[in-house]
């Protein structure tokens, strides 16, 4: 959670009203957005240390390979969500 900028006390809030043991709920769209993300997460290019986002051609050819069938709109999701991740990981390099 603090990966995507969750707060100490959001996470603390979080953890109080959830018991370890119950899961993590993804809305039902976002699930094959997730699970994709997830397949590709190895896919990120760093120069000099400093990610630069996903290799987009190899996230591309991964798709021909595997067969997955994905929407533009998923697409789109990815795309958004490595961003995000991008962002977090390299704001982890300026503190």
């Amino acid at each position: 959670m603090r990966a995507f900028g969750a707060t100490d006390e959001d996470i603390e809030n979080y953890l109080k009203a959830n018991s370890a043991d119950e899961d993590c709920f993804v809305i039902e769209e976002n699930w094959p957005v997730l699970q994709w993300f997830l397949a590709i997460d190895d896919q990120f290019e760093y120069v000099q240390g400093v990610c630069t986002g996903i290799d987009i051609a190899s996230i591309q050819a991964d798709a021909q390979m595997s067969a997955r069938e994905y929407t533009p709109e998923q697409y789109k999701h990815l795309r958004y969500l490595t961003k995000c991740v991008t962002r977090e990981l390299n704001s982890r390099l300026e503190k």
